[in-house]
């Protein structure tokens, strides 16, 4: 299962920096993230080939948007839009606040559960639906992770073994291109009493499923300073990349 570490703060150029593993089935082919919508040219974001939506994406304005699978295993019926379209219909907004009339006011439940991160420099939410409807909840400051669970959810293995090793990492600096801690820790493999997928890497789940790519985001304050959002950026392990979506 996809994995989301956040790290916010109060008062600083960078309020906002996330690291995210996104695991899927190999077969499930995908484009890197870029300008892949014609019409929405303000948006970027990794695409789907399968049904055209996202797991991840940022748009000119500062708002970041990621989705990650729930376990929906009490659903019924047989058709559901996909997930992914939430992602691109809330990077046509400006800021996470206006985003989540979207999500509150005109969400169809026509979706398997998720669990959704909306963010600019200044406001950040998750947005949990499941069997019970929607909730929106704001992130806290500091340290938090979400996965298939709840945010900071003491019954989610894989958080209880990482959330320790996260809040020991050295935060990222992108003034001074400092980001080892973290591009190391999305590719940790250690497990609970070998259960594949409760790694932050996943390597090779029965052979077809696993982690596909890796992705460190920040929000600059805008306020503050004038830097571009940036993205590093890697498939497979591979090295990673350093992406700045728009330009000033």
């Amino acid at each position: 299962m996809c994995t989301l570490f956040i790290y916010r703060s109060d008062n600083t150029d960078w309020p906002v920096l996330i690291a995210n593993n996104r695991d899927e089935y190999f077969s499930r082919s995908f484009y890197s993230p870029g300008r892949h919508w014609d019409s929405h040219p303000y948006i970027f974001a990794g695409k789907d080939l399968q049904h055209g939506g996202s797991w991840l994406g940022v748009n000119k304005y500062g708002l970041c948007a990621c989705i990650l699978n729930r376990n929906s295993g009490l659903l019924n019926g047989t058709y559901y839009k996909s997930r992914g379209d939430i992602v691109i219909n809330i990077l046509k907004y400006k800021s996470s606040k206006t985003c989540l009339e979207y999500i509150t006011k005109d969400f169809k439940n026509n979706t398997k559960y998720f669990n959704l991160f909306i963010s600019d420099y200044k406001y950040a939410f998750w947005i949990k639906y499941n069997e019970a409807g929607l909730k929106v909840s704001e992130v806290p400051y500091g340290y938090s992770i979400l996965d298939n669970y709840d945010l900071n959810d003491k019954k989610s293995i894989k958080q209880n073994i990482y959330k320790k090793i996260f809040m020991k990492q050295k935060i990222p600096n992108p003034d001074i291109n400092c980001f080892k801690d973290w591009k190391s820790m999305l590719f940790l493999e250690k497990k609970h009493k070998n259960i594949k997928h409760s790694s932050v890497y996943v390597q090779d789940f029965n052979k077809n499923y696993g982690t596909v790519c890796s992705s460190i985001i920040g929000l600059p304050d805008r306020n503050r300073i004038t830097n571009n959002i940036f993205w590093l950026y890697s498939e497979n392990k591979n090295t990673y990349k350093k992406i700045l979506p728009f330009k000033n």
